[in-house]
């Protein structure tokens, strides 16, 4: 009997370790495709009152694009004033990024509570046939469809995890369908041909329901119009019924013209300008016109404004992705040829002077094909391995990658959070890193290499729970090391507060968190009572995640907290020289205070640290005062 099911699902780690444990049913040896099936999903919808039926639908499936086409529909479509709902896999780097309401991931509260609604049913699932034994995207499929249909969404937009037909997302009845591309993908599960894997994209097509088609080779594009010929679908084929023209392509934008011809034989026609490069966005974008178009919503002078604005704005990440706080790295999931000919094209644009490839890929790509394509701009290339559990070993891409080449200069860096770093330092000049070949690779160089704009959004601060606090020791530990040892001895450095201490605490509701995309706790502030008012005992930031403004906002969280106790002031004591230390805290207000001013409780602290080893001469007591306002960011 499963565990799981009595197991606290309280924050935003509880309800991904679930949707993970799940994922091992369709990675354990000897899946193949054709053991998918739609069972599992309608009997796991059909417990859940069966959300997805009042939804209307846009399904989209593909070898590349799919994901591009449905964030450009989405783009249009809330330009034109709808609430729409976004499902799309895998994420770059948070778990709420596959469910996306409004243009913006969910809450990981919303995610969590969709989570505990769908869980018991999948454990009493699993308790029966294995004919209705739900797999991980069976699951992530039902949660997607129950918060769209307590959203309220106006449409929901729906990518296929793999192939079509038996895909968990083929259970809907959609008012569009679209297939964007073929190419030879996932081969040892859907076909070796791309006739055989255009009929597994092509099992989405429904009686009735119209089919928007990309630009598919002759083999690809027979057995989608056979599908449809079959199954009764209207067929809106690009270069046929409609056509994408481009118009300019450069840093300032990429301009084309989408026209369709009326049977009466008029014309429609859309101009508009992308932010991101390369000839498979100007494909994908018109696809999302079509889309929309087919939906027969919207008058064409409406679709054609929206598209004209909504496309403008829109931004694909990871899809050759210029990081805005550094131009010099360019960021792209190509992980087959035809995507990575189109990054190539790019490049010609992005990096005239060449490239190094930040490279990892899964076993299961056509690693000689993606070769021959990226190399001949490549000046050097790093190795690492994005997803232990279906990238290529190290060693044996380095190995590829000199037969195929001997002289390229190789460097092997496993860890896929340490590459970036390494390759980004050590980048030639007038050269720009480009990282390719995988999206896992490519979430992990956006984690690191990527600042945020707003960490107000990506690292959000709160109390910490009952669980983070028991994490907090180690965080103050490797926060600790940062110091010199003529400052923290090691000794002291390696023994932080115990846990007990931060669990007290975090009951009372005196600890504050910051929590990365993923919601794992990257930094905290700890606060204690002293003399009858606040005092900031510690904030200890992830030294990966310094310098992100994660520790200012800490400080303020606390000083809200702090004056919302009725403080009229807040205290801390801290290195009078380190730079994070005192010169930061006078950066958020705080004032070194005179010995001769210091409070019974204050001159207390000093003798305690002064027994713990802590130099008397290199420390400061500092105090704020609440009234005045907060500093301007």
């Amino acid at each position: 009997m499963s565990t799981s099911n009595h197991q606290a699902m309280e924050t935003l780690n509880d309800a991904s370790r679930y949707l993970e444990g799940l994922i091992n049913h369709e990675r354990r040896p000897g899946f193949t495709y054709a053991r998918l099936d739609l069972q599992p999903i309608r009997a796991l919808l059909d417990r859940l009152g069966r959300p997805e039926d009042n939804l209307s639908m846009i399904h989209v499936a593909g070898s590349k694009g799919k994901g591009s086409t449905c964030f450009f529909a989405e783009a249009i479509l809330l330009e034109l004033g709808e609430r729409v709902g976004t499902f799309t896999s895998p994420h770059l780097e948070s778990w709420v990024e596959r469910f996306r309401i409004d243009g913006q991931p969910v809450s990981s509260s919303a995610l969590v509570s969709a989570v505990r609604r769908v869980r018991p049913i999948v454990e009493d699932l699993k308790q029966g046939p294995i004919e209705t034994l739900p797999s991980f995207f069976d699951a992530t499929t039902a949660v997607a469809f129950l918060l769209f249909a307590e959203a309220g969404v106006d449409r929901a937009l729906v990518e296929v995890g793999l192939g079509g037909r038996l895909d968990s997302t083929n259970a809907i009845h959609p008012a569009v369908t679209c297939v964007t591309s073929i190419e030879l993908e996932h081969t040892d599960q859907l076909g070796d041909t791309e006739a055989e894997i255009a009929f597994e994209k092509a099992g989405i097509l429904k009686s009735n329901v119209p089919v928007v088609l990309g630009k598919l080779r002759k083999e690809a594009a027979e057995a989608v119009w056979h599908r449809a010929e079959a199954v009764g679908a209207p067929v809106i084929a690009c270069g046929e019924h409609f056509t994408v023209q481009a118009k300019r392509a450069d840093k300032g934008g990429n301009a084309f013209v989408f026209s369709a011809t009326h049977p009466s034989g008029s014309t429609f026609e859309v101009s508009a300008t992308l932010r991101m490069l390369g000839r498979a966005a100007t494909d994908n974008a018109a696809l999302a016109i079509a889309c929309v178009r087919a939906l027969g919503a919207h008058s064409e002078a409406a679709l054609c404004k929206a598209s004209h604005n909504g496309l403008a704005r829109c931004v694909l990440p990871a899809r050759i992705e210029v990081l805005q706080n550094d131009e010099r790295v360019i960021i792209d999931a190509a992980h087959t040829a035809e995507s990575a000919s189109v990054l190539v094209e790019a490049l010609d644009t992005l990096a005239p002077n060449g490239i190094e490839l930040l490279f990892s890929v899964s076993s299961d790509k056509n690693l000689p094909a993606l070769l021959d394509r990226l190399l001949p701009r490549t000046r050097r290339v790093w190795v690492t391995r994005a997803d232990r559990s279906r990238s290529i070993d190290v060693d044996v891409l380095a190995e590829s990658i000199r037969e195929h080449t001997s002289e390229m200069p190789i460097e092997i860096v496993e860890d896929p959070e340490m590459a970036p770093k390494h390759a980004r330092a050590a980048l030639g000049a007038d050269l720009k890193l480009c990282v390719a070949g995988s999206i896992y690779l490519a979430g992990a160089v956006r984690r690191v290499l990527g600042r945020r704009e707003s960490p107000d959004s990506s690292f959000p601060i709160g109390l910490a729970t009952a669980e983070e606090a028991l994490l907090l020791p180690d965080i103050e530990r490797r926060a600790a090391a940062l110091f010199s040892p003529s400052d923290v001895s090691p000794e002291l450095a390696g023994d932080p507060t115990q846990a007990s201490v931060y669990r007290d605490a975090q009951r009372d509701g005196r600890i504050f968190a910051a929590r990365d995309p993923s919601d794992r706790v990257v930094g905290f502030a700890h606060l204690i009572w002293l003399d009858g008012w606040a005092h900031l005992e510690e904030v200890d930031v992830e030294p990966d995640f310094g310098r992100l403004g994660i520790g200012r906002r800490l400080v303020l969280a606390a000083c809200a907290w702090a004056r919302s106790q009725g403080c009229h002031d807040i205290t801390l004591s801290t290195f009078r020289d380190v730079p994070w230390n005192a010169p930061f805290y006078s950066g958020v207000g705080f004032q070194a205070i005179q010995e001769s001013d210091l409070s019974p409780g204050l001159e207390q602290l000093r003798e305690n640290e002064k027994r713990t080893g802590l130099d008397p001469t290199k420390r400061v007591m500092m105090r704020r005062k609440l009234f005045v306002p907060d500093p301007v960011a």
